[in-house]
């Protein structure tokens, strides 16, 4: 039995056949009888999977237990269940911890808050050690601080506690990767493990210890509700805190207890966070009559000083001292209606700040905000703003009066003194001239529609500013000319004028003899491209037409992935790319030249087969293009025109860039030659002014190049 690996029975060979006793026929019967049921169930079982939305083999094994009966189901397996539910491994606890203090350090950077403290930071770095788990935390502005960090943290560790690291485990984040830390845990012998990308449970001690102090800043922080700008001083406290605080992972023990030559956990006796304090004023300005104490919040201990931290939330001075009576049932801030933010004392901000937050802040009455005046009519009317109610805002905003067709001169000189009048625009006479309350009056009899008006958002009409008065002689008849010219919207209506007819004739003929196609009979199930003629008129400086322009464009639409087109990507000059070759340019005092081809697209080879009705206006009977060089408007024209650069350049000794692909690069002994390229226009550059003469002819003999000058 191949399912169960029993032997059935055995045969005697006889005549080139095997000869079964009944018994041991019998029984071979009876197993594929087995085998057969065992796969009805089994596939019937899967279709109740499947029709169940895949529901968990043990729970569809308690729905069908008759159905499992003949077979495993730990045996089986759904592979769309695998796509599908694909979870990530579990990771077991870990019951290793190192031997000695300070040998195994686990680090982590937290960041961005969002919210800057008061003296900038914004991004905090913990040091965990492994073996007492106490914490060292260090407020960062910048992630770029963080080799710095790890040195000093480092050099405290030996010279404070006569420890040694031994290894240093962190993510992946690249303010760990780079060079300065690699270099000096390198030369302090130091082994630095990483975590696997994106496998944060792999540094879980670090991450678990940021929950723990985030955890406890939040909770100091809405206890005396405190605003987020203190979450510094908050996670500072917290760390403090927690290693001065048993831990279960210790049995009990606190890290600080556990650390080389500790000293008393608290030198100070411990107090709220964020409760007002009275600090004892000892500045020598104060006078007899003057207040003997300031008035402001406690927000940590010092670790150089034997003194308690408190700031006032008024001049934003921090203060590091002992004489401090502390109020630890009173709150500095007042109560939050907000659930989950923290009100802001106004006496932190300047009036100009007041304005800007005073509907968050108490919703009270100021005598400080101004108000817009209200026009007359609004303030006798009976919706009108009164002044004397509460006030939300810094400010009131009313709607301008209704825009008629018919302006004033008062409203004229006040919306622009020095508005020249359009072409367009007849100049108000006494007859238009009206006032105010006679405007008023004849609107009153208008439907509403007409008397609300259009809605304006500005008090300068461009009107006013931009009109055909203000353009030069020669740019006006250029204006002037731009609606004379008709550009032709059908092959019919183009034909039918010998300007535009001759044009057509002239793109066909240039890429006739571009060999860009070849006319053959359509093949049989072949997916033809389609083709539009796009019209232009070219204008000279002085307005006058240049040249009428046809330009023949496939309709890239229409094309069929796997069989028109396969691959269309093409790569573009970073813009990185192009400040560091100008940089350099500038700094080497090398000359830079623009150089720019006509038609690139046109250049490009086609590996593809591809097949293209013929131009509208040029169709012939059962023909079509093969073509063999690519279209603007194909998918893939880019690409192919890169390609044909790319090789052309290659040919030449030039080698294209590794960290930038459009940038080829020549050295020629201790000269060098660069060419940057952007779709189809190019930037050479070097001190090598021969090479780039040469270049220039190169590139001109290969395609339709039109040189701009230097750049």
């Amino acid at each position: 039995d191949l399912v169960t690996g029993k032997r059935i029975g055995i045969g005697l060979a006889s005549d080139g056949l095997y000869r079964l006793p009944i018994r041991v026929a019998t029984a071979l019967l009876t197993a594929i009888q087995t085998d057969k049921r065992r796969e009805d169930c089994l596939q019937s079982f899967m279709y109740w999977h499947e029709r169940f939305g895949h529901l968990p083999f043990g729970i569809l094994k308690h729905l069908f237990p008759d159905l499992c009966s003949s077979f495993d189901v730990s045996s089986i397996s759904c592979d769309v269940c695998q796509f599908a539910k694909h979870v990530r491994a579990s990771y077991p606890l870990s019951s290793s911890c190192a031997n000695e203090a300070f040998s195994l350090i686990h680090s982590d950077v937290w960041g961005p808050s969002g919210i800057h403290t008061h003296q900038g930071f914004q991004y905090f770095i913990t040091f965990i050690d492994d073996f007492s788990r106490a914490t060292f935390i260090y407020l960062l502005k910048d992630r770029s601080e963080v080799p710095r960090i790890i040195e000093t943290f480092i050099l405290l560790v030996h010279t404070q506690y006569g420890a040694n690291v031994k290894t240093f485990r962190s993510d992946n984040a690249r303010e760990y990767m780079c060079r300065p830390v690699e270099e000096f845990l390198r030369q302090r012998g130091i082994v630095h493990e990483t975590s696997c990308s994106y496998t944060p449970p792999q540094n879980g001690v670090a991450e678990r210890k940021n929950r723990q102090l985030l955890n406890v800043t939040r909770a100091l922080l809405f206890q005396r509700n405190l605003p987020k700008h203190y979450w510094g001083d908050a996670v500072l406290t917290s760390a403090y805190l927690i290693n001065r605080m048993p831990s279960r992972v210790l049995n009990g023990r606190t890290p600080h207890s556990l650390l080389p030559g500790s000293r008393p956990p608290f030198p100070l006796p411990p107090r709220v966070f964020g409760c007002v304090c009275f600090i004892h004023d000892h500045s020598p300005n104060v006078k007899k009559l003057d207040p003997r104490s300031i008035k402001g919040v406690f927000v940590g201990y010092s670790p150089t000083q034997k003194g308690y931290k408190c700031i006032d939330p008024i001049t934003g001075r921090a203060y590091v001292t002992r004489d401090v009576t502390f109020l630890e049932h009173a709150s500095y801030f007042g109560a939050n209606p907000l659930q989950g933010e923290q009100s802001v004392g106004r006496e932190e901000y300047s009036q100009r700040q007041e304005l800007q937050f005073i509907d968050f802040l108490d919703y009270k009455k100021t005598e400080s905000l101004n108000t817009v005046d209200v026009p007359e009519k609004e303030e006798r009317g009976d919706n009108s703003i009164e002044k004397e109610g509460p006030q939300l805002f810094g400010q009131f905003y009313s709607r301008r009066g209704t825009r008629t067709e018919v302006m004033t001169c008062d409203a004229r000189s006040t919306s622009n003194p020095n508005a020249t009048p359009s072409l367009d625009e007849p100049s108000p006479t006494e007859e238009t001239v009206e006032t105010h309350d006679e405007i008023e009056k004849k609107n009153d009899d208008l439907p509403i529609a007409l008397r609300k008006g259009v809605r304006s958002c500005t008090q300068h009409p461009i009107g006013n500013f931009v009109s055909y008065s203000r353009l030069g002689k020669d740019y006006k008849c250029f204006v002037s000319t731009l609606s004379l010219a008709v550009i032709p919207r059908t092959v019919a209506e183009a034909q039918s004028d010998s300007k535009w007819a001759d044009a057509m004739k002239e793109e066909i003929d240039a890429l006739r003899r571009n060999l860009t196609w070849e006319v053959v009979k359509i093949p049989e199930a072949a997916h033809l491209v389609g083709s539009k003629w796009v019209y232009t008129i070219k204008y000279k400086p002085d307005g006058s037409v240049e040249r009428y322009k046809a330009q023949l464009v496939a309709k890239g639409f229409s094309q069929k992935y796997g069989i028109d087109y396969l691959e269309t990507f093409a790569p573009v000059a970073k813009m990185k790319t192009v400040r560091v070759v100008i940089s350099l340019a500038v700094m080497k005092e090398w000359k830079m030249y623009q150089l720019d081809v006509k038609n690139a697209f046109l250049n490009g080879d086609l590996e593809e087969e591809v097949y293209m009705h013929m131009p509208p206006g040029y169709e012939e009977p059962e023909m079509c293009c093969k073509l063999k060089k690519a279209l603007y408007g194909f998918k893939q024209s880019p690409r192919a025109w890169f390609e044909r650069l790319r090789r052309v350049m290659i040919r030449h000794g030039y080698k294209q860039g590794n960290g930038d692909h459009t940038l080829f690069v020549k050295k020629k002994e201790s000269k060098v030659t660069l060419l940057l390229v952007y779709v189809d226009d190019m930037i050479v550059t070097g001190d090598d002014e021969e090479e780039i003469i040469k270049l220039k002819g190169l590139l001109a003999t290969e395609f339709d190049l039109k040189d701009l000058g230097k750049l």
